[in-house]
């Protein structure tokens, strides 16, 4: 699995409580009120995380022994699609979620956010401030 995004958290991560903040996020984001997140379980630590059939992302969580930083969880988050808005989107979203709902830091590896190391909430009100309702633009807000 190639990581994209990733979240340091401070207590272990519940997918289901994850999966609710991003469905929320996304829908106010893209102004849509139909859609849920979807998630399944593929092995003990992965899961597929559904956004209806338009995107998808795919999420492993580590447990303290392995974190970069001791007693940390890590959350990883790697979009279904490379170049593809929506997917990369339901990825960053599920990584600033498992940062709200379990005390933690969104990092950016990749290089694609203005920081190594975000606050979630700070990205959460920048990304839902900027007005935008296409998801590669919304990305993109992200970065400066």
């Amino acid at each position: 699995m190639s990581i994209d995004y990733e979240a340091w958290c401070a207590e272990e991560p519940r997918m289901a409580s994850v999966a609710r903040v991003a469905t929320v996020t996304m829908r106010l984001l893209l102004g849509v009120d139909n859609i849920e997140i979807v998630v399944t379980g593929e092995a003990e630590q992965t899961w597929s995380f559904s956004w209806g059939s338009a995107a998808g992302a795919r999420v492993m969580v580590m447990g303290p022994e392995y974190a970069e930083i001791p007693g940390r969880w890590s959350v990883f988050a790697t979009a279904d699609s490379r170049g593809v808005g929506l997917d990369e989107l339901l990825s960053l979203m599920i990584v600033i979620a498992a940062g709200v709902v379990h005390g933690g830091e969104v990092v950016d590896e990749s290089g694609r956010l203005a920081q190594r190391v975000n606050e979630p909430g700070e990205l959460m009100l920048k990304v839902s401030r900027s007005g935008e309702r296409e998801p590669a633009r919304l990305v993109e807000c992200l970065k400066s």
